[in-house]
C-alpha cells in the first residue's frame, strides 16, 4: 500500500492555480482569501494574487494607474515608470511604455496595456461577458 502525501496550501511545494494572475471586473473577486482587491475607479476593481507585484500611481490629471508585474525603463534620460506616469497627462501615458522592459501590464484610464506579450509570449485571456459568477472579468497571466 502506497502512502499519499498531502500538501497543504502553506506548503512550499504546493502548485497553486491562479498564481500571479489577476481579475478585472465591476466587483472585487477574491480567488483565495489572501488575494488583494483594490478599486481602480468608480466602476473597476482589480483583484490579484499576493505574489503579483502591483505598483500604483496617479497621473497629472488625477487618473489612477497600476502596473502589475515588473516594468523597467530602459532609457537613461527617463525616470522609472511610476515617476514618469505621475508627471504625464492621462492621454499621453501610453506613449511612455515603448521603452519599458520586463513582464508587465499597465491598467488605467479605462484601458489595459499589455506589455508582456511582445517579448515573453505570455498567455492573455480576456472575457467581457458576464461569467457564471455574475461578474464581468478579465484575467491575464504575467
Amino acid at each position: 500500500m502506497q502512502k499519499e502525501s498531502v500538501l497543504t496550501t502553506n506548503s512550499p511545494l504546493m502548485m497553486r492555480p491562479h498564481r500571479r494572475q489577476f481579475v478585472i471586473g465591476s466587483e472585487s473577486f477574491r480567488v483565495y482569501d489572501d488575494w488583494h482587491c483594490c478599486q481602480l475607479d468608480a466602476s473597476t476593481w482589480i483583484s490579484y494574487c499576493p505574489e503579483l507585484l502591483a505598483s500604483w500611481t496617479i497621473d497629472a490629471n488625477g487618473t489612477t494607474w497600476v502596473i502589475l508585474g515588473v516594468a523597467v525603463e530602459t532609457l537613461e534620460s527617463r525616470s522609472e515608470p511610476l515617476a514618469e506616469i505621475a508627471q504625464t497627462a492621462s492621454a499621453d501615458v501610453p506613449n511612455l511604455y515603448a521603452s519599458w522592459a520586463g513582464r508587465w501590464v499597465l491598467i488605467g484610464n479605462g484601458k489595459v496595456h499589455n506589455g508582456c506579450l511582445g517579448t515573453s509570449r505570455l498567455l492573455l485571456w480576456y472575457n467581457t461577458r458576464r461569467s457564471s459568477l455574475g461578474i464581468e472579468q478579465s484575467s491575464f497571466t504575467c
